[in-house]
């Protein structure tokens, strides 16, 4: 169904974005102590007032009231359904993580729990390598066009490929990194009715074989699966992986979608998304509004389930529908949501998040992220190849005014590569690692200039030195953010630095995925979200494996003791479970370490993740770390206690 504007007064929402400007006079901000605003402090306030990583507001299950709409503001278009090629966070919060279901769950803590697996044992872990397979490996046709499409690992220098039919002749012979058997959820239905069975999660597995997203592999660690019974399933990695349970809980389909290519299930193309979501698709009209209805035939008991639930949790969503209206401009998203059009929102400008912060009429959630914002030096290139260049510039950017200023106070200064929201199997005292290598991010230009002109003096280069910074244009803190490292740059007398923005449809279609960025003297500024395992703060930027393509390699950055260590700090049987945990921590501080002191980027800050709701219509919400899942954790999360509803809504 569309979104019913005849309800909010259509005009009203026209004269929106017009009305923005007193914005902050409406919600009660302060408008008088913008223009004094300091290094360090954001509008006037002190950052300590920024509702970050509070204690979770306490629902009540006895005060739900049952039915009812969420109206909420997208600040963007989802571009793609089908989870195999979601490669964005919005195509997640409207498909990947609301129609559709995987194996397992994790709750607001990082926690894995059982979902379509009721229980699982484990086969074997086995201390192999990628060599050990050598002897199961095809050779590369001669053709290219004969080339097979299901390779799981290869092409070797050797040119043999590891097929799926020879994984499966490896599996055969007892040869595989990992092993589990999972015992499959009986009773559910997709939204067309079908009952998913183990063999779904086979098919599935293939589809997402098939999926290379801007030349990235989606399953890089699988290995085999076979159904051995219509409630059993078999599944194996290729490698002895810490990271196994938080990899295997892909998208599952039905039947009539077997054999789609990747990115096919759209309905744009008139292709149903169809899971065993907890939501179901209902409507979608491109460029203006998302509609999801609650699966009233969704399996979930709280009386039958295997996870932890608290008392009174309810057996489904009290909401009936979501209604996503696509707004774009921030300002117009931040006004429809004063003017009562949408009651939720996210991703306004810091400015804007304050103002609402500061209102006794809206409530801001708001986590600590596993997203960061990072400096991406053209390390293959004269004399960004000495990392005292590198790590000389960085001590030029100024963390303390983005964060504070640019930012209002809704970010955290990056002193090392990790979140604190990953930091369990990262490191052993997050604060220690901190105290230890925050000097390397210390905002001291004058540090900084030393290095670089010894940087200078070696290489025989004359300031200043030409560069440029590339960044999106349709992200205005993260400009502002550029501006101020450039202004610094420049003042330095080092360097003369030209800035350059680009629509991020062409940002990140163009630039990014072309794979030759490592070829040119530039910086490229640009965010990162990464998840639960601290693998991903390390390997996105800085593994060979993810040179070129979009993420997130994009400058050929290569040092062999960080991918060994990047590599063995996830793979082996001594880094797996609890008892490998404390190896692993050993192994991801050396990682900081070693990056600290030969950077491929520089981290400049973790994000926020942040939710605006009226606090008179939308109860119960709770920020999500991670916005992929933004709205699937939020609304209705067993394992956590997590629930929303909506009252009082103006019908």
């Amino acid at each position: 169904m569309p979104f019913d504007l005849n309800r909010r007064k259509v005009l009203k929402y026209t004269g929106a974005a017009t009305g923005i400007a007193a914005l902050a006079g409406c919600l009660g901000g302060d408008d008088d102590d913008d223009d004094d605003t300091d290094d360090d402090v954001g509008n006037g306030e002190d950052d300590e007032a920024r509702p970050i990583d509070e204690e979770r507001v306490e629902v009540d299950y006895d005060d739900i009231v049952e039915g009812g709409t969420l109206y909420t503001g997208l600040s963007a278009n989802p571009p793609n359904w089908d989870p195999p090629q979601i490669g964005d966070t919005t195509s997640n919060m409207v498909s990947g993580a609301m129609i559709y279901e995987g194996l397992l769950t994790t709750d607001f803590e990082g926690e894995i729990h059982p979902w379509l697996a009721t229980d699982w044992e484990e086969i074997e872990t086995q201390d192999i390598t990628e060599a050990d397979y050598e002897d199961y490996m095809s050779e590369v046709p001669e053709d290219e066009e004969e080339m097979p499409p299901d390779i799981l690992m290869g092409p070797t220098e050797d040119g043999l490929i590891l097929t799926t039919d020879d994984a499966a002749d490896a599996v055969d012979d007892g040869l595989f990194g990992v092993g589990y058997e999972f015992d499959i959820r009986e009773g559910v239905e997709f939204h067309n009715g079908d009952t998913l069975t183990a063999e779904h999660f086979v098919q599935s597995y293939d589809r997402w074989i098939g999926a290379n997203r801007w030349g990235v592999e989606m399953v890089p660690w699988y290995l085999d699966a076979r159904a051995t019974g219509d409630y059993t399933l078999e599944l194996y990695g290729q490698l002895p992986d810490a990271d196994f349970f938080r990899s295997i809980s892909l998208a599952v389909f039905p039947e009539e979608h077997w054999d789609m290519e990747p990115g096919a299930i759209s309905p744009i193309e008139d292709e149903t998304p169809i899971g065993t979501g907890v939501w179901e698709f209902e409507d979608f009209q491109d460029e203006e509004f998302v509609t999801l209805t609650r699966n009233d035939d969704h399996w979930f008991d709280p009386d039958e389930y295997e996870g932890p639930v608290p008392d009174g949790f309810p057996a489904q969503p009290p909401l009936e529908t979501i209604e996503y209206e696509i707004i774009p401009d921030d300002s117009s998203r931040a006004a429809a949501l004063q003017d009562d059009i949408i009651h939720h929102t996210a991703g306004v400008a810091s400015d804007t998040l304050s103002d609402y912060h500061a209102s006794e009429d809206f409530r801001v959630s708001a986590v600590t992220s596993g997203g960061y914002l990072f400096f991406e030096y053209p390390n293959q290139q004269e004399p960004w190849d000495d990392p005292r260049m590198c790590r000389g510039v960085n001590h030029m950017i100024p963390r303390p005014q983005i964060v504070n200023t640019v930012f209002d106070g809704w970010q955290t200064e990056a002193a090392f590569p990790l979140s604190p929201t990953s930091s369990h199997e990262g490191t052993h005292d997050y604060e220690a690692m901190e105290d230890e290598l925050g000097d390397y991010n210390e905002y001291d230009p004058e540090r900084g200039a030393e290095l670089v002109e010894e940087v200078f003096e070696d290489y025989d280069i004359e300031a200043p030195f030409e560069t440029r910074i590339i960044t999106n244009s349709d992200n205005d803190d993260r400009v502002q953010s550029v501006g101020l490292i450039q202004e610094v740059m420049n003042q330095s007398g080092l360097f003369e630095v030209e800035v350059e923005t680009y629509e991020w449809g062409r940002f990140a279609g163009e630039m990014l995925v072309s794979g030759d960025l490592w070829e040119e003297n530039q910086i490229i500024v640009v965010g990162l979200s990464s998840g639960w395992s601290p693998d991903g703060y390390a390997r996105s930027v800085s593994h060979p494996d993810n040179q070129g393509g979009a993420c997130c390699n994009h400058t050929h950055y290569e040092n062999d003791t960080v991918t060994q260590l990047i590599d063995d700090a996830r793979y082996g049987p001594d880094v797996i479970g609890e008892e490998g945990l404390d190896t692993r921590r050993d192994r991801y501080e050396d990682l900081w370490r070693e990056l600290m002191e030969d950077p491929p980027v520089s981290w400049i800050s973790f994000g926020v993740e942040d939710d605006i709701v009226n606090e008179n219509v939308v109860k119960g919400w709770n920020a999500y770390p991670f916005n992929s899942s933004k709205y699937s954790a939020s609304l209705f999360s067993p394992t956590a206690g997590q629930v929303v509803w909506t009252e009082g809504e103006d019908e």
